[in-house]
């Protein structure tokens, strides 16, 4: 299959090829995505790296949504970040 060519906009989108290992912090935020959003106060969900580990990123709303939070899933670390609400546009 042949890669498609770089993009060339202010945030460049270069996707790894689909034959790419994909990271185990990846594959555990996939399988807990749905339950993580569940949890009161959780925005989104995304993945960080914090001192060379990767983590799942939880977008709270607001600090006392960061109590009820897990530490780490599966052994992978979580990191959250308060954003106040995400609403789509």
């Amino acid at each position: 299959m042949t890669k498609p060519p770089r993009e060339t906009a202010a945030v460049p989108y270069d996707p790894p090829p689909d034959d790419a290992p994909r990271s185990r912090a990846l594959a555990v935020k996939e399988r807990h995505e749905s339950e993580l959003l569940g949890l009161p106060g959780v925005e989104g969900v995304g993945l960080t790296e914090r001192a060379g580990r990767e983590s799942i990123l939880l977008y709270l709303h607001d600090e006392k949504a960061r109590s009820r939070v897990p530490s780490e899933v599966e052994g992978v670390p979580v990191t959250c970040e308060v954003t106040g609400p995400i609403e789509a546009q």
